[in-house]
């Protein structure tokens, strides 16, 4: 119910996640991996996000785009942050799609070209 939606938006109800397909639709509209990964990422939260990343990556939620993203954290932030993502990225590769294994290349292909 509304009423119910208000409660918990409010914190007044603890909301406990039955539907996981809720839980996905909330992250991708929150855009929640976009956070993590843009501007502002922080090696704490890149160090603990992997198992939700993997979630997302379970019920295709986790895009193209965010494996751009996630490559230019690697390749374009401060060191720590990059090596972090590095590590990051190195235990989602097993996880990742094809579709999303020829992003990831075709980024990897630009950058050794570029530094060529």
């Amino acid at each position: 119910t509304k009423e119910r939606a208000a409660m918990i938006e409010k914190g007044v109800i603890n909301f406990e996640w039955r539907d996981l397909r809720l839980l996905v639709k909330t992250l991708s509209e929150l855009s929640f991996v976009e956070i993590i990964l843009g501007e502002n990422a922080n090696v704490e939260l890149l160090r603990k996000v992997e198992p939700i990343f993997n979630f997302l990556l379970k019920y295709d939620k986790f895009e193209a785009k965010h494996v751009e993203l996630l490559w230019k954290c690697c390749t374009e932030k401060h060191e720590e942050i990059m090596i972090t993502s590095c590590s990051l990225l190195s235990n989602l590769i097993t996880s990742l799609p094809y579709s999303l294994l020829q992003v990831l290349f075709s980024f990897i292909e630009k950058t050794t070209n570029h530094s060529e």
